[in-house]
């Protein structure tokens, strides 16, 4: 007995220090490393090897409890907020406009997500991109934007954007929004829908968080092509009665420019706890 309790200890011995050794390997060849590397030997060609060495390297993390982000986008994007590298390719290249967002949405008071979507406190591309089960706010991309007719990732951005600029009726940089807020008012829609949690008409259902709605809880029956949430939207305010079956809204003859614009907006119309101080104090 006392032999095969030796024999047992030993064996887990050996495993413990294989999974070890596994473990310490497998953070030696993170990706984010290679990234990095890469991109100090860009900074060391452009800003010379003393000034690249001065860069912080390993895991770099923005949080923000006010708001309930953490962010490790930094990671790898590490000229993210350092003027210079614009022309450089992702994740090698500062942010656009720079200036302008240190001046109204600094990365430290917002981080990347609460704009960009995608999985914050990841550190792996697939994963940080939010392209993996179950997350449902991946990185809002040009490829996604072309996808639903869009041109870029900031006009599907504006889904976000609006989190905030909810109660204004123009907004600087959301010009989707602001085209949806208009035929919003032109079309009367508060005449069959309450949208504001209180005021509005009855005939049909309440919209005012529809944005928070899971994507499971819609009917893609009358759907074409990919059962996403957009597409849902999409199709339903060009011929609702087709996607909702029962529906008595009619079809208003909208533009495809429109119908993008709307669909993005009843989408941002999300249940968030936003702080005061994150509320824009001007008002239409």
């Amino acid at each position: 007995m006392k032999i095969k309790d030796e024999i047992l200890l030993f064996s887990s011995g050996i495993v413990i220090l294989i999974l070890t050794f596994l473990a310490f390997g497998k953070d030696g060849f993170a990706e984010w490393k290679g990234v990095q590397s890469e991109f100090l030997d860009i900074a060391e060609a452009k800003i010379g090897e003393k000034r690249a060495k001065e860069f912080q390297t390993g895991i770099q993390m923005i949080w923000v409890p006010e708001i309930k982000v953490v962010d490790r986008c930094k990671t790898c994007h590490m000229a993210i907020d350092i003027p210079g590298f614009e022309s450089e390719k992702q994740p090698f290249s500062t942010h656009p406009n720079l200036e302008q967002w240190n001046e109204t949405h600094p990365f430290k008071n917002y981080g990347c997500t609460t704009c960009h979507g995608g999985q914050g406190f990841a550190v792996t591309t697939k994963e940080a991109h939010g392209n993996v089960k179950h997350w449902e706010r991946p990185l809002l991309s040009n490829d996604m934007a072309k996808e639903y007719g869009f041109n870029k990732a900031s006009e599907l951005m504006e889904v976000n954007c609006n989190s905030c600029h909810r109660r204004e009726t123009d907004t600087p940089g959301m010009p989707n929004i602001n085209m949806a807020k208009k035929l919003i008012q032109d079309k009367n829609c508060a005449q069959c829908h309450i949208m504001d949690g209180k005021n509005g008409g009855t005939l049909g259902p309440e919209i005012t968080y529809v944005g928070s709605k899971h994507p499971e809880t819609f009917g893609f029956d009358g759907v074409e092509g990919k059962r996403s949430v957009m597409n849902w939207h999409i199709q339903h305010f060009k011929l609702p009665a087709k996607v909702s079956k029962g529906s008595i809204m009619p079809p208003f003859g909208f533009s495809d420019e429109e119908i993008r614009a709307l669909s993005i907006l009843v989408m941002s119309w999300r249940k968030v706890k936003v702080p005061m101080e994150y509320v824009p104090y001007k008002r239409d």
